[in-house]
């Protein structure tokens, strides 16, 4: 797996897109990294036989996510899904809360046993404190 792009997320003071994959394959996915914690990462969404977007080029998978950190619709997202960081993180925190899987120490979402995800592509991380 490469890191193909790195660049800040626009109107951000820390965010960062990563554009990854493998090249060797055409396929890329995009994520989204804020101060050490994913918003949202394109290779976690989907059905487990087709995980991801699979975008065929890299500067498309870019595209996307500038426009997803831009605020805008990106082809294939619903009006109820995050069309911002802002509604990631907003988003991201109403489906951990929903799980009652929250660490006591930090508060963070912990992986659940039956490793189910939320609507959207938020999915909660396991805690390493």
């Amino acid at each position: 797996m490469n890191t193909v792009y790195t660049i800040p997320a626009p109107d951000s003071l820390g965010a960062q897109i990563e554009v990854y994959g493998e090249p060797e394959n055409a396929w890329y996915e995009w994520r989204i990294i804020d101060g050490g914690r994913t918003v949202r990462d394109t290779g976690t969404e989907g059905h487990s036989a087709f995980q991801g977007r699979q975008y065929g080029q890299a500067e498309i998978a870019l595209r996307d996510a500038l426009m997803f950190a831009s605020g805008l619709p990106i082809d294939g997202d619903t009006p109820t899904e995050a069309a911002s960081l802002e509604a990631g993180y907003a988003a991201k925190a109403k489906a951990e809360r929903a799980t009652g899987s929250l660490c006591s120490g930090c508060a963070r979402a912990v992986a659940t046993p039956s490793g189910g995800g939320f609507r959207g592509g938020f999915f909660p991380w396991l805690c390493t404190l």
